[in-house]
């Protein structure tokens, strides 16, 4: 064979590859087999039928009116809708099991409806009936009213491959008459773009879905791809002239919007508001539209190299970096700012967590005038531009465009700075640096420059020789707990080697945030661990109270056989701190193991609901409350750790209550560890018989959603207070679970009137039946058989509190996400 042939061959297998490759990406984009993250934001275009109203679509979906109307600029208000027309609704869009993008909203069946009604009427096309049809359990003919099915919506976050411009994408319904070139008129995307987002579509099919690159606060990909600095061309880099000033946010007020909840947000006081705002004649009550000039203190952030003000927001359940961007903040900080600064990813914000909220500001520029000193941040809406913003603030259009170059103010959605006036309705002039140095100035710069050496020598010589001989130590101290062969447990701690005995070779736990007691101390506070500090009895050892170092304490005692059971509860207890989870205070491991945990005043679920010690019945509003603590507590756990924690046990003993009857997890004795997205585990069988899911019972199938299946177990004890495994008849040893005995009550043929004899006889009368119901349904999605078609605990979080009558304390986030729930608890 010659060099020709051999060149020869080689350009056919290259060719081959390439047609080879070619082939696989254009028939993994079709089939959208696997994906490995989603986005925040993408938005369904939903056609307006006759008789449709945005409390219809907001229940449907799930989001907020005020949600709807910021992405839809065209509508003034919520009685704007107009019909034959379409309406852009937000949602986020996740990887769904890994396989495709895509969003599951949770609808509420009504009398006559049909998976083809539900699909082209309630979703209004934006999913098919087979599709519903592949994600439920019930025939066609038979869905039954007023239960919860899953409603899957495909959805797109871009393809960089095509174009990294566009990063927020329609998932748009083709309708009879539309075509390829309709939607590029529509949309503003070119033909040729469009096919190419979506190979292989007929777009003159008259039905079918197409993703389409829309406008909105995250439209270009790149920006965030190339995390590019935000609003570059604003006069917001630090400059040497200012380091910090007093600035002005303009907060566009929503619907309800109130001085309480402005100053809660951006960290102020309503009288400060009040002093820039003359206009302002009720504090309590905004007009929807208006703007609100907010003071805040703007400086150069070194560590950012612009100038703002970190402010910070405790997220709360569902929070994402959208809503908390263009909702709670009113576009005075976007979604690429957020993910800029936190470390937290999208759609996966724990709650409670401190999110930095950076908004950025101006101190002015010489160069441009010296005429201005005071600057309103002010995010730009649709409609406006640069001759009505002049209007508005009576500012040259030039002197507006020359403070903001590059920025295109008919955008709809850039952020510009504008001259303000203060409280005297005055413009301040730009204040001048001194150019001139006291001698006193300079003698402080040189005794500055004397200490900065010594200072500089002295941290080369500490951090030189702390790196050169702490080595050796550093592999001492944070070691993990570790059976050595010898049987000994032991780690080097600060304060000396810990020593206990066991009879198991473990390793991997190391200790953090946990404080270590002697057995003389426990003993001590148990008074010798007598009968009566005794509370309670698990299956790994006894439980006592104690009062240790001023603390209330709960105190376990684990024989040395239960070491396993007490590494996995210290490692998970170490590293995971949630308000509804029990809270570690230290360990022991001398002659036993021991484990101290918060003192929880009130016992456990189980006790309150079989009237143990002659307790009152919980009412039916606490009984919510203790579902969504509970939830959150998993959905933590679930969602927001790396790796991924699974309890196992998850039953109504593992729910300690507190003096104020909220709820925390307890017991993690038996919690299973797995990566984010990984599949089932097989393992032994552990856990709590009635509580155990048909994969686990069968095949010892481990994944998150065996504890969601338990916590549907635990809804209906919540609503019947009886035991997981019901005995049936009291003459033979007969029993069936509870989650049978609710099956039984659905097939009746008056499923209500069966539901309402299993509800607890000492709730009496007093209870909302429509509550009771919608629990019944969740629990009931929970304890589905097909563990792929049960809820996460995200999900479930979200459903309880449309049930919660607990008022938390209160701000703007809340408010809409309360609205919105309104709409979903009083029914279509």
């Amino acid at each position: 064979m010659n060099i020709v042939d051999i060149a020869s061959n080689w350009k056919i297998v290259l060719l081959l590859i390439t047609v080879l490759l070619q082939y696989l990406c254009l028939y993994c984009f079709q089939a959208e087999a696997k994906c490995k993250s989603g986005c925040d934001l993408a938005l369904g275009s939903y056609y307006v039928w006759r008789g449709t109203n945005l409390s219809y679509i907001s229940k449907t979906f799930n989001e907020t009116i005020p949600q709807i109307l910021q992405q839809n600029p065209q509508l003034p208000d919520e009685n704007s809708l107009i019909r034959d027309t379409r309406i852009n609704i937000p949602f986020s869009c996740e990887c769904l099991n890994g396989d495709f993008l895509g969003h599951t909203f949770h609808y509420e069946t009504q009398a006559g409806d049909t998976y083809k009604n539900i699909a082209r009427i309630a979703f209004s096309n934006l999913t098919n009936a087979d599709w519903i049809q592949a994600v439920n359990t019930y025939d066609p003919p038979g869905i039954l009213p007023y239960v919860i099915i899953n409603v899957t919506v495909n959805c797109s976050c871009g393809d960089r491959k095509v174009s990294g411009d566009y990063g927020l994408f329609e998932t748009y319904p083709l309708r009879d008459g539309e075509n390829l070139s309709s939607v590029a008129m529509a949309s503003g995307v070119s033909a040729d773009l469009l096919q190419k987002f979506n190979p292989g579509i007929n777009f003159s099919a008259g039905s079918g879905i197409v993703f389409v690159p829309a406008k909105g606060q995250v439209l270009y990909l790149s920006s965030i791809l190339l995390d590019m600095p935000f609003c570059d061309g604003a006069e917001s880099q630090c400059s040497e002239e200012l380091s910090s000033c007093d600035a002005l946010a303009s907060y566009y007020a929503w619907n309800g919007s109130n001085l309480s909840v402005i100053s809660r947000v951006l960290s102020t006081n309503i009288s400060s508001i009040l002093s820039y705002n003359p206009q302002i004649t009720n504090p309590n009550l905004i007009q929807f539209g208006s703007r609100v000039n907010v003071p805040f203190s703007c400086s150069c952030l070194k560590d950012k190299g612009f100038m703002g003000h970190q402010f910070t927001y405790q997220a709360r359940n569902g929070t994402s970096y959208q809503r908390i961007a263009q909702l709670i903040y009113s576009n005075l900080t976007t979604v690429e700012m957020l993910r800029r600064f936190n470390s937290f990813t999208s759609g996966n914000i724990p709650v409670s967590a401190q999110v930095n909220v950076v908004v950025n500001c101006s101190c002015g520029d010489s160069k441009v005038s010296k005429d201005y000193g005071l600057f309103v941040t002010y995010p730009l809406r649709s409609g406006e531009d640069v001759t009505s913003l002049a209007s508005k603030f009576g500012l040259p259009e030039r002197l507006l465009e020359d403070y903001n170059p590059r920025v295109n103010f008919s955008s709809g959605s850039d952020l510009v700075f504008v001259p303000g006036k203060d409280q005297n309705g005055t413009f301040p002039k730009l204040k001048s640096s001194s150019s001139g140095i006291s001698a006193g100035a300079i003698a402080g710069v040189s005794v500055a420059a004397v200490l900065g050496v010594v200072f500089v020598a002295s941290c080369f010589y500490f951090f030189f020789y702390r790196d050169n001989t702490s080595t050796e130590e550093s592999h001492t101290k944070g070691e993990p707990y570790e059976f050595k062969d010898s049987g000994t447990l032991e780690k080097e701690s600060e304060s000396g080697r810990l020593v206990g005995t066991a009879n198991a070779r473990l390793t991997g736990i190391t200790v953090d945030k946990s404080v270590e007691f002697s057995y003389e101390e426990l003993a001590q506070a148990t008074h010798n661990f007598s009968l009566a500090n005794k509370i309670g009895q698990g299956g790994f050892g006894s439980v006592f109270y104690g009062e240790l170092r001023g603390e209330k304490a709960a105190i376990k005692q684990m024989d040395m056989q239960a070491s396993k059971e007490f590494l996995a509860e210290l490692k998970v207890l170490t590293h995971v701190h949630h308000l509804n989870l029990v809270r570690l205070i230290g360990y022991c491991i001398e002659g036993s193991l021991f484990l101290v945990y918060e003192y929880i005043e009130n016992g456990n679920l189980n006790q309150h609901l079989r009237n143990s010690a002659g307790r009152e019945p919980l009412p039916w509003s606490t009984r919510v409350q203790i579902a969504l603590d509970s939830a959150r507590g998993l959905e933590y756990i679930h969602e927001h750790t790396v790796p991924v924690y699974i309890h196992r046990d998850i039953k109504s003993a593992n729910i300690l209550i507190d003096k104020n009857y909220r709820a925390k997890v307890a017991d993690f004795g038996l919690t299973k560890l797995t990566e984010v997205g990984s599949a089932s585990l097989h393992t032994r069988l552990v856990g709590t018989f009635g509580y155990m899911p048909p994969e686990y019972a069968q095949y010892g199938d481990v994944s998150p959603k065996i504890d969601v299946y338990a916590f549907g177990v635990v809804l209906y004890e919540l609503i019947s207070a009886k035991e997981a495994i019901v005995k049936t008849n009291e003459m033979v040893s007969e029993s069936k679970g509870l989650v049978a005995l609710f099956e039984d009550a659905y097939k009746k043929p008056d499923p209500q009137e069966a539901l309402t004899k299993l509800i607890d006889p000492r709730l009496g009368d007093d209870y909302p039946i429509d509550s009771v119901r919608k629990m019944a349904q969740l629990a009931r999605v929970c304890a589905h058989e097909n563990p792929q078609l049960r809820p996460t605990m995200r999900s479930i979080v979200v459903a309880l509190m449309t049930l919660s009558s607990t008022s938390e304390d209160w701000d703007i986030g809340s408010f809409y996400e309360n609205q919105g729930l309104g709409h979903l608890i009083s029914g279509r």
